[in-house]
Order: C-alpha cells, then sequence, then structure tokens
C-alpha cells in the first residue's frame, strides 16, 4: 500500500549543538554559547564551533529587524519549489513561530535517516502547474513509485511554492544538507525508476537507506568542493 502524507504538528527542534548535535547538560543550558554574528547557530564547546567555521561561514547573517529572541529558534531551509534545474540555492532561514509549526512529512527522507517535514511560508505565491521534477516532487514522493504522493496532490494547498524545511530530528539542517538530500533523491528517481523488479531489479525503496545516502554525500561534497564552491569543507558523518 502506498504511503499518505497530511498536515501534522511537529515541535521544533531543542537547542543542541549545531555540529555534534548533543544537548547541553542538565544545569549546563547557559553554557551553550550561541554565534554573535546570527545568533542561530548554537556550540556546546570552542572544539566543535572551530569544526563547524567553514560550513557556517557560508550562510551566517545577521539577524533581520523582524527577528525576536522572544520566540523560540530553529534552523530550517527555505525554498520556492521550482524545477531543481533551474534553481539558483537554498537560503538559510530561521523560523520565528511558537514551540510548534505544521508541515507535511516528507517520507523517503526518513528512510534515509534525516526525516523531514516542509512548512508552507506565510504570504506564499502559488504555481500554475507543478514541474514533475521540481523540489517538492522528489520530497514528496512515494517511495515505492517515485511518483508525487496522491495525498499530496489532492491537497490544494500542494499549489503553495514557498516552503521552509526542517529536520525532525538532533540535528539543525543547513543549505548544504538540504541540498545534498534533493540531489539523492532526484538521483534515486533517475536511476531507478524504468527498473522493474519482473526483470530482477531491486525496488526503489531498497534503495533508500541511510548507507546509501552517506555514500552519495561523501561523493557529492566531494564533487561540491573540486567546483570550488564555498562552505563545502569536511563532511560531518553524523548529518551525512
Amino acid at each position: 500500500m502506498s504511503p499518505t502524507t497530511s498536515e501534522i504538528e511537529f515541535e521544533l527542534p531543542s537547542v543542541r549543538c549545531s555540529y555534534c548535535g548533543l544537548p547541553p547538560a542538565p544545569g549546563r543550558e547557559k553554557a551553550m554559547k550561541r554565534c554573535i554574528t546570527c545568533m542561530l547557530v548554537t556550540y556546546c564547546s570552542p572544539k566543535c564551533q572551530k569544526a563547524h567555521l567553514e560550513c557556517h561561514l557560508a550562510v551566517c547573517h545577521p539577524p533581520s529587524a523582524g527577528d525576536s529572541s522572544r520566540y523560540p529558534l530553529a534552523w530550517g531551509v527555505s525554498f520556492k519549489d521550482v524545477p531543481i534545474h533551474s534553481r539558483s540555492g537554498f537560503e538559510s532561514s530561521r523560523c520565528l513561530s511558537s514551540p510548534q509549526t505544521r508541515g507535511w512529512v516528507c517520507p523517503a527522507t526518513e528512510l534515509i535517516g534525516i526525516p523531514l517535514y516542509i512548512a508552507p511560508v506565510e504570504n506564499m505565491e502559488y504555481a500554475s502547474k507543478k514541474d514533475l521534477e521540481s523540489i517538492c516532487h522528489y520530497l514528496m514522493m512515494d517511495p515505492d513509485t517515485g511518483f508525487s504522493l496522491d495525498s499530496w496532490l489532492c491537497d490544494p494547498r500542494h499549489k503553495e511554492t514557498h516552503y521552509t524545511a526542517y529536520h525532525n530530528g538532533k540535528h539543525p539542517l543547513t543549505p548544504n544538507t538540504f541540498e545534498t538530500i534533493v540531489a539523492f533523491l532526484k538521483m534515486i528517481v533517475e536511476t531507478v525508476s524504468g527498473l522493474s523488479p519482473k526483470d530482477g531489479w531491486s525496488p526503489m525503496r531498497s534503495f533508500l537507506t541511510p548507507e546509501a545516502f552517506q555514500l552519495f554525500s561523501i561523493q557529492y561534497w566531494d564533487r561540491q568542493r573540486n567546483a570550488s564552491r564555498t562552505g563545502w569543507g569536511e563532511l560531518n558523518h553524523a548529518l551525512a
């Protein structure tokens, strides 16, 4: 039976180290240090801050006028649902809201060990059609077929084009990690969708594993470094 998706409430990730993903020890919450420029990422030690520096500098920017420390901060990635080949990149984004937000589970990302959900951005625009190679197509695909979930396409709100993606797990989601996830799902669909189990090929779902994603991540990050892209330093295996 094909999976379904629906709008679900999620708790935003709690404050953890932006590099190692560990929460503060009991009574040590105030020892966690935020980046003084963006006030977004948090570190448990100078060692973790130094290890994360190259990746973070690529997306670090001062808070906007509308940001307020009164609200919980979570790191998401804002994106516009456009054909993946035409994208100009993804932006780091703060989520300033109540302790909960609403969004849709991305089924394939759960299988690769980095469960994501996407939430629409306020004051969004509307698309006239959905491209079958759009970013949301890969995030909201059926892991068994590679096609967009019927339950997603039947929801009129799927026509919203501005979203923020969040990692429903212990690590913050960075633009580099998000880009790598979308590229991996695209690779799986393009490679496996034409292969039939009747001919002895493994089903698509069997390729959606944490191990396969980690291997792809190593190769993908190497290609970005070789292309001299900023912020693609050493890959933290805990984020892969």
